[in-house]
């Protein structure tokens, strides 16, 4: 992990799109909602290398039924965000979430009001509100 690039990282897999190369802007999309365990720790292995790294950035993610993991990998990311809240307090800017439906909108409203992430935090529907919002927060 020495020669790690973060600045020009790009990983898929079935479940999930992790691309750094628009750099500070990191970009995921979720593409399936019941990912298995290797698509899962895959994921996770990404978090663990690009967000922990010391530099700023924002984070845009386009929602396709992510919400609806399985228990135990909420609690994983859960725990994960437990972990690392001061890290991403500090370096990260900004997270956008998209998401076409407004039951999926309002859900994730609820759940970030509820267990607050440490940096700032919006939902909406359309890529340009999103991208609109991350403009000039790194």
């Amino acid at each position: 992990m020495e020669n790690f690039d973060v600045k020009n990282f790009f990983f898929e897999n079935d479940y999930v799109l992790f691309d750094t190369t628009t750099f500070p802007l990191i970009y995921l999309k979720f593409k399936i909602e019941d990912p298995d365990r290797k698509q899962f720790d895959a994921y996770m292995e990404c978090m663990d290398k690009v967000f922990l790294k010391d530099i700023y950035f924002v984070v845009l993610i386009e929602l396709n039924g992510s919400e609806y993991l399985k228990a135990a990998f909420r609690r994983e990311i859960a725990e994960w965000h437990i972990e690392h809240h001061d890290h991403m307090e500090k370096h990260c800017k900004g997270e956008a979430y998209i998401s076409h439906s407004p039951e999926q909108r309002t859900m994730m409203s609820v759940i970030l009001d509820s267990y607050p992430l440490p940096n700032p935090v919006l939902v909406t529907d359309t890529l340009e509100k999103a991208m609109n919002w991350l403009e000039g927060r790194v």
